[in-house]
């Protein structure tokens, strides 16, 4: 029981499997055979419950909130193509075309929701869903029950994904933000040789045109290297 709801908490709210479009009964599903599997290697760091008493309620409430901030790790890190995809929508011109996130249960225009789709593919096309299900293994190893101590290095952990998850969205989108900058300039200097043309609006579809040229050409990269990053903090944050 103790160990299932580390693992099943994490499977109801991590990043793809988590989302609100799969169904809970498959989640739940998956967070069984994943214990299943998981626990020949863990049960030695996992104690025994004789009996349903106040120590027993607050280990198994202590487990559920490991699980908890394990997911929620993971999920803030990958909000990092949210903030990609609206800081590049508003450089492209298209932050009024909105659509619907799955990952994020929210509005999110164009492009953050094809970052989003086409990264989370990505991430399970490269198994990278197996390496979240062995960093939760590893947790027992790490985060062991009734340890006072922890809780310092979970929050420390949520602190850093926020912070990360900030860094990594402006470098992702940062090609696109120096290209607007270029283009708001040259349209600037445009604009004060030629006061009678209307610059600015003749360049809404130029940047629009650029920017998804831009888009293609830099999306290999861009997806190549969040996925290295996203490996490497599995490997910090969850051990």
């Amino acid at each position: 029981m103790a160990g299932f709801l580390r693992i099943g908490s994490c499977f109801m709210y991590m990043p793809a499997i988590g989302d609100s479009t799969v169904s809970p009964m498959i989640r739940l599903i998956l967070a069984v055979m994943s214990t299943i599997a998981i626990m020949p290697s863990i049960e030695q760091n996992i104690p025994v419950i004789k009996s349903i008493d106040g120590g027993a309620v607050l280990l198994l409430g202590q487990e559920l909130m490991i699980g908890l901030c394990i997911a929620l790790m993971s999920r803030i890190f990958l909000s990092a193509i949210h903030v990609a995809g609206m800081t590049i929508g508003s450089m492209l011109g298209l932050s009024i075309a909105m659509l619907f996130d799955p990952s994020q249960q929210s509005q999110s225009n164009t492009v953050g929701s094809f970052l989003s789709l086409t990264i989370t593919m990505l991430l399970l096309a490269n198994n990278v869903h197996m390496l979240f299900i062995q960093a939760i293994a590893n947790s027992y190893h790490t985060i062991h029950f009734a340890d006072i101590g922890q809780y310092g290095s979970l929050m420390e952990g949520i602190a850093q994904s926020v912070g990360k998850m900030w860094l990594i969205g402006i470098q992702m989108s940062a090609p696109f933000i120096l290209v607007n900058i270029v283009l708001m300039f040259g349209s600037g200097v445009l604009a004060k040789l030629m006061p009678q043309l209307q610059i600015f609006f003749i360049m809404v579809p130029v940047q629009i045109l650029l920017g998804i040229l831009v888009l293609l050409v830099s999306l290999s990269g861009i997806s190549s290297w969040f996925i290295g990053q996203y490996l490497e903090f599995l490997k910090h944050i969850l051990g």
